[in-house]
């Protein structure tokens, strides 16, 4: 899959309106090559008529969206620290993870990447291994569970004491 999306991203990001590409799944849970449109683009409507509908036998799903934007985070040029406890509502970009991840006697954290919002109900995306890793009892003799608290900062930016940390999310 990641090797067809390579083949096709560097023409589709040619075209300003294109924000992005990805490798997702549709409703089914069949995969598909995600193509990302702004959706304020005067010519989106062109762009998506002229994107294949599949690409080597795998479909191509496009999403109308917002520009993507990245939050300011540097401590230095006046942003938040990413590894410091921040006051609510958190900025995302920041250290976080599962409130438990101590795995093989190491304290881990991850970053909390993104806020998404289906509904009323707002959802933080991160990468696998920030969240829900450990699926088998590692050092600490415990796996993740649905439920579970999420944390910022991350453990590792703590010193390893869940204490100096806050809930922002559940598992």
């Amino acid at each position: 899959m990641i090797a067809v999306q390579k083949t096709v991203t560097d023409t589709w990001m040619q075209q300003p309106e294109v924000l992005g590409t990805a490798v997702s799944v549709n409703e089914s849970g069949t995969p598909v090559l995600a193509v990302y449109v702004d959706r304020d683009a005067a010519k989106a409507g062109d762009v998506i008529r002229d994107l294949p509908k599949n690409v080597r036998g795998i479909d191509v799903q496009v999403h109308l969206t917002d520009k993507f934007r990245s939050m300011k985070g540097n401590p230095h040029g006046g942003g938040t620290s990413h590894t410091a406890l921040q006051t609510p509502p958190i900025q995302l970009g920041t250290s976080g993870g599962w409130s438990k991840d101590l795995a093989n006697g190491f304290c881990c954290g991850g970053t909390l990447g993104s806020l998404i919002q289906i509904g009323s109900t707002q959802y933080i995306l991160s990468n696998y291994h920030v969240f829900e890793s450990d699926i088998v009892p590692g050092g600490n003799n415990t796996v993740a569970t649905t439920g579970d608290p999420i944390i910022q900062p991350g453990l590792i930016d703590v010193n390893c004491n869940v204490n100096g940390a806050q809930t922002v999310a559940t598992l």
